[in-house]
């Protein structure tokens, strides 16, 4: 459900998942890391189909129907003759009168209506073993909570829905609040003071030629602990020549 080639581009294929009542896990191909504003596109995607409250449905049907169809495969992954097909469709029967009306003066739109396949006006449709839901809306809310790499050209999304997505975001905006008081700066402004922050920081810390230069921080920290340890071993040395005379 996820529909990453949507956002990311048509070369996105699954390549592994995890599916639980109220988290998941995706694995998919890509080249480089997601960028923050794609998974923010990838979860407002989700979203909005969980707020439409789409029917989900399900059927068996041959292996080579289903791919006709528009059933998308897991690749590398082996099935048998029978498969089970998961859509998270709108209503062929509503969606058709809905296109009709939509294009009622474009005569030649109203005919390539007429051939739609059902999959086109479906949000999802692939191969899939078992569903924890019929209708999107019982989801309730989905929230990505982190994207990380799994191997060479494989990413990982990892995901919370319902009760727990909802526990998830209290929580970071719990600590968006503390950080907020600790720093005396509404939200909206948090980064422009841990930026000004972290530049204030920058500038108080030895440039790495400053600390390689003679009498520079680090030649004084290594060096005053080399003078004290020879100190320490002339002191060493005086005491035991008087203890000999």
């Amino acid at each position: 459900m996820l529909r990453c080639g949507e956002v990311l581009g048509t070369h996105v294929k699954q390549a592994g998942s995890l599916v639980a009542p109220d988290r998941l896990r995706f694995d998919f191909t890509h080249i480089e890391a997601t960028k923050p504003e794609e998974l923010a596109a990838v979860q407002r995607l989700v979203n909005e189909k969980i707020r439409e409250d789409i029917d989900v449905h399900w059927e068996e049907q041959s292996y080579d129907e289903a791919l006709a169809g528009g059933a998308m495969a897991l690749f590398g992954e082996k099935y048998q003759a029978r498969v089970r097909v998961v859509g998270i469709c709108e209503p062929a029967v509503q969606q058709t009168a809905n296109d009709r009306q939509q294009t009622a003066n474009s005569k030649q739109q109203r005919a390539d209506d007429e051939h739609h396949d059902e999959h086109e006006r479906c949000f999802s449709k692939e191969l899939c073993g078992g569903t924890h839901c019929h209708r999107t809306g019982e989801i309730g809310a989905f929230v990505i909570a982190s994207e990380s790499s799994v191997g060479s050209g494989l990413r990982r999304i990892e995901a919370l829905t319902g009760a727990l997505a909802d526990a998830f975001v209290l929580e970071q905006q719990e600590v968006v609040g503390r950080l907020s008081r600790r720093l005396n700066a509404p939200a909206g402004e948090l980064e422009q003071r841990v930026d000004a922050f972290a530049g204030r920081v920058g500038r108080r810390a030895p440039s790495p030629a400053a600390a390689r230069a003679p009498g520079g921080p680090r030649r004084g920290g290594i060096a005053g602990r080399r003078r004290r340890a020879d100190r320490r071993r002339v002191a060493r040395r005086r005491t035991r020549a008087g203890r000999e005379h």
